[in-house]
């Protein structure tokens, strides 16, 4: 699977060199036609959101030790999982930008995609997606694994983010200079309906 991913980056490069400079008219399905179909973060996003539109989330924040727990009634979902959709990698842009890297990970074939950022100046370092279906089309996506970090000499900044069924946690930590290190922990919990 890494091959092709590799040859399509490779066909994709080769193409794009030869087309004419993009403008702002350019078509979208000429675009999507060469996409290389990587995981979308913004449509998993979407998605969650739809599926739990009408579940309640049990919220834990935590900041620098400091614990609160709430419930939260009819979230808005999208802005939940926000982190997760500003971390999508699936745009043509960033397509040159990451390694692809796939892997059955247990007797039950459950399926491990890795992508691996090239340049250590991207924020999204690395997005892990496993799936526990294989079955066309992969839509089946059950855990998403994110590292961003970001550092600079005011700063430096790392976040890591985790999907899985009924929870999320993102967790943030910075260290600036001059100023204490911060550390932020959200995690998500939910009951599915029966």
């Amino acid at each position: 699977m890494r091959l092709i991913h590799l040859a399509i980056a490779s066909a994709l490069s080769m193409l794009l060199c030869s087309l004419p400079s993009c403008t702002a008219d350019t078509d979208p399905a000429a675009i999507e036609s060469l996409d290389p179909q990587w995981f979308n973060l913004n449509e998993f996003v979407e998605q969650q959101a739809s599926l739990l539109a009408e579940v309640d989330l049990n919220k834990t924040v935590v900041v620098n030790g400091q614990s609160e727990t709430q419930r939260v009634d009819t979230p808005v979902w999208v802005e939940e999982l926000a982190p997760f959709a500003q971390s999508d990698i699936d745009r043509p842009a960033l397509w040159d930008s990451y390694s692809v890297d796939t892997a059955i990970i247990s007797v039950d074939r459950v399926w491990q995609i890795t992508y691996s950022a090239l340049d250590s100046a991207l924020f999204t370092k690395r997005v892990q997606v496993v799936y526990f279906d294989l079955s066309m089309p992969l839509d089946s996506a059950a855990i998403v694994n994110i590292d961003n970090s970001f550092s600079s000499y005011v700063a430096d900044t790392r976040q890591r983010l985790r999907y899985a069924p009924q929870r999320y946690e993102v967790t943030s930590e910075q260290r600036a200079r001059l100023l204490d290190p911060r550390t932020l922990r959200i995690v998500g919990r939910w009951d599915l309906p029966r």
